[in-house]
């Protein structure tokens, strides 16, 4: 009997273990996510469902929003109804994140011009544009050429790129341009729907992706002009500040 209490005790506390690393483990993915969005753009992000499932290889999250900069309205930049990462276990042992499909099912993205002609994309460049760099205090010493044989294994290696969606669905219901600085008492407001998904294949440039999706949705000449810049140039700067998190954000998509 001593025994079989044992057991059943045992058998409690196991399942009681599995089920608070299981929670512990979507709680740091969540925090995680926060700390990078915060990190790389200054703003906050809320994601109300989160699950890391390791037996499956997939991040799922569900109601996902990312606020606007302070002084801008509405309070939402951008809402997601759903995002799903498949990625691949061996490609973290190699030092890279490579994810064999992704969906993204974004419900709407509100870019707005403030009273003072601000625009809450523009803003985010602007913040990184503004980050005072370090000086160095001693003069760096000269790097050591490779030899041969080692410098044909770097270049393979930097050839290959640090983040890779084999296929990515990107899903986008509204894009809405709100210019409270055209408006009279309301803001001026424009539309712009996208009925079917867009689906790339091998993307490791998230810059490409925004100026094929920008473009085919007809608002990428609104975001040229409040940006001064192509947005493949905001993703770049925002991606910078977590290139040691995650690298290789940018070069070639192909689209289907």
């Amino acid at each position: 009997m001593k025994i079989l209490k044992r057991a059943k005790l045992f058998l409690v506390f196991f399942l009681i273990s599995i089920l608070l690393v299981a929670g512990l483990r979507n709680v740091f993915c969540r925090l995680v996510l926060v700390g990078l969005t915060a990190k790389a753009t200054g703003l906050r992000l809320s994601v109300k469902h989160l699950n890391l499932d390791i037996l499956r290889s997939g991040l799922y999250l569900k109601d996902i929003t990312l606020l606007n900069p302070p002084g801008f309205k509405p309070p939402v930049l951008a809402q997601a109804e759903e995002i799903t990462f498949k990625y691949r276990p061996g490609s973290l042992l190699r030092g890279r994140l490579y994810f064999s499909e992704a969906k993204i099912k974004i419900n709407e993205i509100n870019i707005i011009r403030n009273e003072q002609g601000a625009s809450n994309v523009a803003s985010l460049k602007r913040r990184k544009a503004i980050a005072p760099k370090p000086t160095p205090t001693t003069k760096p010493q000269e790097p050591t050429p490779p030899a041969p044989e080692q410098k044909r294994i770097q270049t393979l290696q930097e050839k290959r790129p640090r983040l890779l969606i084999e296929r990515l669905e990107l899903s986008l219901a509204k894009v809405t341009y709100l210019d409270y600085q055209a408006g009279v008492g309301e803001p001026a407001a424009v539309i712009f729907t996208s009925k079917e998904p867009f689906v790339f294949h091998n993307v490791s440039d998230w810059g490409a992706v925004v100026s094929s999706v920008s473009a085919e949705g007809g608002f990428k000449y609104l975001l040229n002009n409040l940006l001064g810049a192509m947005p493949k140039d905001l993703i770049k700067n925002a991606g910078e500040s977590i290139k040691n998190k995650i690298e290789g954000i940018l070069p070639k998509v192909i689209k289907k």
